[in-house]
């Protein structure tokens, strides 16, 4: 097992690389790995903005959770998707309550994917709202 993250950017920096994680650790679930970040510790800290604000600029990453959410597969669950005629899609494809987020930023969709998933990950109710300081919409 590993050490535990406490200071918030090494647990951004531990989400941030969950999908490498993932790969190079085989035999370890995904709950696992989202447990050894700290996130389950400050996820009610831990907001879309932050998320979006520290991985803004870094394709790379967000192009690792595009393949992660697209290899998963499942006809359950959050989606993380784009381009698509210059958007990007994140939403459930279980629930019927919620429209996706669609936004030209793929930080800001990716921000929401990934506190979506990992809120369902460790099995807490979660709700796919736009923020409005993200969207520049009324909430």
């Amino acid at each position: 097992m590993q050490a535990v993250p406490r200071d918030r950017a090494a647990i951004l920096e531990a989400i941030y690389a969950l999908p490498v994680g993932l790969r190079l650790r085989g035999g370890v679930t995904l709950l696992q790995l989202v447990r050894e970040t700290g996130y389950p510790h400050q996820h009610e800290e831990i907001g879309v903005e932050e998320i979006r604000s520290g991985i803004a600029g870094r394709e790379a990453i967000i192009a690792l959770w595009l393949e992660y959410s697209g290899d998963k597969g499942a006809n359950w669950g959050w989606f993380f998707q784009g381009p698509y005629q210059g958007l990007y899609l994140t939403g459930s494809r279980t629930r019927s309550l919620e429209g996706p987020i669609n936004t030209p930023d793929a930080a800001e969709a990716y921000a929401y994917f990934i506190k979506a998933e990992l809120d369902s990950i460790l099995g807490w109710e979660v709700r796919l709202v736009p923020e409005p300081a993200l969207t520049g919409r009324p909430g």
